[in-house]
């Protein structure tokens, strides 16, 4: 390497002019074949273009003969005396029209190209037809086998004397299945004038296949592929090499409106990138002024040959000049690097001066804005302009404290890449207050909070209020998008100099304070602190006894209600008031909970953290969704211990029936004194968890003994009766009917046949 490099310095000279006279003559190279391809490729196109023009001209001239041919036919057929008499008579002999027959057939069997002739009375409503399969020489309108010609006679005055129209006519023949011919319709027709006269049509139907014969040469004999295709402007077909397209939409729509835009009637143009060559003419002739005539080359074999030559000699330069130009960098490097490196550390010292001088700037602006600068503002406008801070010191100042909405959540999610969210945040705070101040000053306070000092002129409280509204609304739409996160701003009321900024501070986190109560996404002034109104602290104990009694009685619904009277009365209340009461309740419902079930709560166990928790909560829309959590969780615990306990209750119930049923007065006061309970209390519970009442419980458990002893033992009805406490026989036996339908003594004999 180092011989290399003594070499490369010996001769530096010599090697840049090797290396440089190489490069440019690459250059010239590739220049000089750029040029003479373009040259060859567009003498390629106009010998393609003269070669199509030609065909195109010989296509031109055999559709003039054919147009003329039949127009002369058209005029000779009108101007005939045996046809002009349909033009005249009201009535036509049989004789007459023999002849009229005649005159076409002869004028048809002349003239092959001719497919058939009509001729049409407009106020006969009759169309007479000279053809080789026709229907008939005399038909009426209405039952001509030609529609399409019918549709026609309704549209005339969309189309022109001598003009063709491409059409397809149907062929009937006997004996054998319906089939179609295309033709080009010449229409001749004019009006005669008169109370006798009559106003008649006359059409040639010419044979497509004529055409074809005749044009088809053109397309198979000419160089370069041509392909020839008549088109009308408005996009039919009128001839083509492919006969089905003949009568349809021509396919390439894109070709069509280049040549109806063309300003010249006739010319050339590229297609395709370079594979397609396209020439065109749009004669001005009667009978065909309105067709396109169209020839498609193929562009791409003639010039194949140039392009593999212009592709090679490409190549072979670049191979030429990229050796050339890793010379240059090989020396370039070997030369430059003391340079390079020189460059680079000066690069790196200025970027750590600017690092630095930030830091100086944010570290003097959190200083001057916590008070702690004692200076004149002369003193501080020399800080200023060593810092590069740009400052209007003539200018009205505010402070907008813009906070990051929920922040341990977004620290969640976005885990390691939460700095460059942050960032982010940053960039697009000073891309919008830009644009809307000038030279705003941001200010990283700490972690999510950013404070941006902002000067201005001679502006209403209120308008500007509505400014920072719309840089809010911006900034968080942004935000939204972008990261979806949210923040609030906090702003401080108007400073009339930067000795203002440590109060102006002061002043905005006050505000921000109210977020707690306000939520997330919100825009808060300093009308919040003028507004509060000064009472003393009362803390409200009535409501929090409402809670713990409903909460512990296991009534959740009833302590969510009077939660939510808690924090109604919380809200008069400063945000540290409201933050000592909501810890003073959560130690109420810890205290609460001693030596009682409730104790085992998840959250109750862990008190500390609840604590810490409520602590850490930055809006009292989350402490009420901890507090509500909290209280359903301590009523699942209390009603699942209630549950326990009602059934506790109802076996032991159940079994003083089961030893007692016997006794005629036997009742629920009865059970609930040997219990030490009351009553009615344990009616209903017994009700609410048996679905039936205790009277109803105790006739069934009575008629289930009632009917083992008819199935079991010998007694009589009377016996039964008595055993199992009814008064008598009489209601034993209504009971017993009720219950079963059927009296005790069937049903012993019902059950014995079983």
């Amino acid at each position: 390497m180092n011989g290399l490099r003594k070499m490369v310095m010996e001769n530096k000279h010599l090697n840049r002019i090797i290396f440089a006279s190489t490069a440019s003559l690459a250059v010239i190279v590739l220049l000089l074949t750029y040029i003479l391809s373009s040259h060859y490729e567009t003498m390629a196109c106009e010998e393609i273009y003269r070669n199509a023009s030609s065909s195109i001209n010989q296509t031109t001239s055999t559709v003039r003969f054919l147009s003329e041919s039949v127009n002369s036919l058209l005029l000779q057929c009108a101007q005939s005396p045996e046809v002009n008499k349909l033009f005249l008579a009201q009535k036509y002999s049989g004789t007459e029209l023999y002849n009229v027959k005649r005159k076409l057939d002869t004028l048809r069997f002349n003239n092959s190209k001719i497919y058939s002739i009509y001729v049409y009375d407009k106020y006969g409503k009759t169309i007479f037809e000279s053809g080789e399969f026709s229907q008939g020489f005399e038909s009426s309108a209405a039952d001509f086998y030609d529609t399409g010609f019918v549709e026609y006679l309704d549209k005339l005055d969309t189309v022109k004397v001598f003009t063709p129209v491409v059409r397809t006519v149907p062929v009937i023949r006997s004996n054998a299945p319906e089939s179609s011919i295309k033709v080009l319709t010449f229409f001749y027709f004019e009006p005669y004038f008169g109370a006798e006269e009559k106003n008649t049509i006359l059409a040639f139907n010419v044979d497509m296949r004529w055409m074809s014969d005749a044009l088809g040469y053109f397309n198979g004999a000419s160089p370069n592929g041509n392909n020839i295709e008549i088109v009308s402007r408005d996009g039919t077909v009128i001839f083509s090499g492919k006969e089905a397209q003949i009568g349809t939409q021509y396919g390439d729509a894109e070709v069509l409106e280049k040549i109806r835009n063309a300003e010249s009637k006739y010319g050339y143009f590229v297609m395709d990138g370079a594979k397609r060559l396209i020439s065109y003419s749009r004669p001005n002739q009667t009978g065909y002024e309105d067709w396109i005539f169209i020839s498609s080359s193929d562009l791409g074999m003639v010039l194949k040959p140039i392009r593999e030559v212009k592709h090679f000699v490409y190549l072979f330069t670049g191979i030429i000049l990229l050796v050339s130009i890793i010379g240059l960098v090989g020396i370039l490097l070997h030369l430059g690097m003391p340079i390079k490196q020189a460059f680079n550390k000066a690069k790196l010292l200025e970027k750590e001066q600017e690092e630095k001088r930030r830091r100086e700037a944010a570290e003097y602006m959190k200083l001057l804005l916590a008070g702690d600068m004692e200076e004149n503002t002369n003193l501080i406008r020399e800080r200023f302009e060593q810092l590069h801070i740009a400052y209007d010191f003539s200018a009205k100042n505010r402070l907008v404290l813009i906070s990051m909405d929920d922040r341990n959540s977004l620290r969640r999610r976005f885990r390691s890449g939460y700095p460059e969210v942050v960032q982010k945040i940053n960039e697009k705070l000073e891309e919008v207050f830009g644009r809307y101040y000038e030279n705003p000053i941001r200010v990283d306070w700490q972690d999510g909070i950013t404070l941006m000092v902002v000067c201005f002129q001679d502006m209403e409280e209120e308008e500007q209020k509505a400014r920072l509204q719309e840089i809010f609304d911006e900034i968080t739409d942004a935000l939204q998008q972008e990261v979806q996160c949210g923040v609030s701003f906090s702003l401080s009321s108007t400073g009339q100099s930067i000795k203002d900024l440590p109060f102006l501070l002061a002043e905005a986190l006050e505000v921000h304070t109210y977020r707690y109560l306000y939520g997330y996404g919100q825009l808060l002034t300093n009308d919040l602190i003028r507004d509060e109104k000064e009472t003393a602290y009362v803390y409200p104990k009535e409501q929090e006894k409402e809670i713990l009694s409903a909460l512990f009685a296991g009534k959740e619904e009833e302590a969510l209600a009077a939660y939510g009277k808690y924090v109604e009365m919380l809200y008069p209340m400063t945000v540290p008031e409201i933050k000592i009461s909501f810890l003073l309740l959560a130690d109420a419902v810890k205290y609460a909970s001693r030596n009682t079930v409730v104790e085992t709560s998840n959250v109750l166990l862990n008190f500390e953290q609840f604590f810490a928790k409520i602590q850490s909560l930055e809006t009292i829309e989350e402490v009420n969704h901890l507090f509500t959590n909290l209280f359903r969780e301590i009523a699942e615990i209390i009603g699942a211990q209630k549950s326990t306990r009602y059934a506790e209750l109802v076996d032991q119930v159940k079994c003083y029936v089961g030893e007692h049923y016997g006794k005629i007065d036997l009742s629920i006061q009865e059970i609930a004194e040997s219990m030490d309970m009351s009553g009615a209390y344990l009616g209903r519970i017994f009700k609410q968890h048996t679905q039936m009442a205790f009277t109803e419980y105790l006739t069934r458990y009575r008629l289930k003994v009632a009917c083992e002893e008819l199935l079991g033992s010998e007694k009589t009805v009377n016996e039964i009766s008595d055993s199992i406490g009814f008064t008598n026989s009489s209601y034993f036996y209504l009971v017993f009917k009720k219950y079963l339908n059927c009296t005790p003594t069937q049903y012993r004999k019902n059950e014995a046949k079983e």
